[in-house]
């Protein structure tokens, strides 16, 4: 009688992964200015950042954008500065000086870096005192003239609407794209055994959502007479939903969900005809995992996670009378990894 791995469930349809690239910031500000040729470039308002924070200990890594507008005779700023926790300030000064304003943004970013730093206001200039003025000749006095009819009043004028570079259009935080790499161990949908992960992220204020490649890596299964079974190794892709629930500026608690699918694919060993097998598998995912800012563009992540088979692969040997593996209903894993952010 011929010996093979039968799968019990039918083939699905296999997903495609996204691989990024990045790197790291060393600087605890990472500046963007755009202003009219008229201003100060961007090396040197990063230049006067610079020159406040030379003497003070940073505290905070900082991401500031500003932008500088022409507006009637003078110039409009409008800065916003992004924590390491994702909280968005929002400013819009005005002033008759571009380099007023270049001052301005160096000051709020070094005090947000760090609030130690003691930047210097200008002293007010010294008024100069003023000859007494002669006295006005004393007017002769007029006949009294018949009252006129009083005007009818006018109307007042209608506020000028305000030129539209002057206010931001949203003052929500914008779209970020990330890569993430992780590591750990699973148990349940396979025998226990480390995993890897590459994942693509997307994020805006209080909400993510993720793309994930997963490799379980290879583990042999044998049973009795002990040199009978199957090495297994199993692929999976996976999309999760987050709400992301802020705990302090450098500490969140993404709350996920999502489904995962893929295959495990067995290799016999042991056994007579030797067939490979390549069962689906199909599962609920339930995630609460915790991310740690250490710079605006990095984070470090802890996942736990629990899978609900919906789809199981149960793998047999000798026409389905020795079972060589069938996971449960419930597994989880639980992985470390690194996320870099654009």
């Amino acid at each position: 009688m011929d010996t093979e791995l039968v799968p019990s469930g039918s083939l699905s349809a296999m997903f495609g992964s996204l691989v990024l690239t990045a790197g790291m910031l060393t600087s605890p500000v990472d500046l963007e200015w755009s202003a009219p040729p008229q201003c100060p470039s961007q090396a040197q308002v990063h230049a006067r950042i610079e020159g406040y924070l030379q003497d003070a200990p940073p505290r905070n890594t900082v991401r500031v954008e500003a932008v500088v507008t022409a507006d009637k005779g003078g110039w409009v700023l409008s800065v916003a500065t992004v924590g390491s926790d994702g909280v968005r300030q929002q400013r819009v000064v005005k002033d008759e000086d571009c380099e007023g304003l270049a001052e301005v943004v160096a000051v709020l970013t070094a005090l947000a870096v760090s609030p130690e730093v003691e930047a210097e206001e200008p002293e007010p200039e010294p008024e100069l005192e003023r000859e007494p003025e002669p006295p006005l000749p004393r007017p002769e006095p007029q006949p009294p003239q018949p009252a006129e009819p009083s005007p009818e009043p006018s109307q007042p004028p209608e506020p000028e609407p305000p030129p539209p570079d002057a206010t931001p259009k949203s003052d929500r935080p914008r779209p970020r794209v990330g890569v993430r790499v992780a590591g750990g161990a699973g148990l349940g949908w396979m025998p226990p055994g480390g995993e890897l992960g590459l994942a693509a992220t997307l994020s805006r204020g209080w909400w993510a959502a993720e793309l994930e490649a997963q490799l379980g890596l290879p583990r042999p299964v044998r049973v009795s007479p002990g040199t009978v079974g199957a090495d297994l190794v199993g692929w999976t892709i996976a999309g999760r939903g987050c709400g992301v629930v802020p705990m302090t500026r450098r500490l969140t608690l993404p709350l996920c969900a999502g489904l995962e699918a893929g295959q495990v694919r067995a290799t016999p060993v042991g056994l007579e005809n030797e067939t490979p097998a390549a069962p689906v598998w199909i599962a609920a995912l339930i995630s609460p995992l915790l991310r740690i800012a250490v710079h605006p563009r990095v984070g470090l992540w802890l996942m736990p996670e629990l899978q609900l088979g919906l789809v199981r692969p149960e793998l047999h040997a000798q026409n389905r009378e020795i079972e060589v593996f069938a996971p449960g209903v419930a597994s989880g894993r639980l992985r470390a990894g690194v996320e870099i952010v654009f």
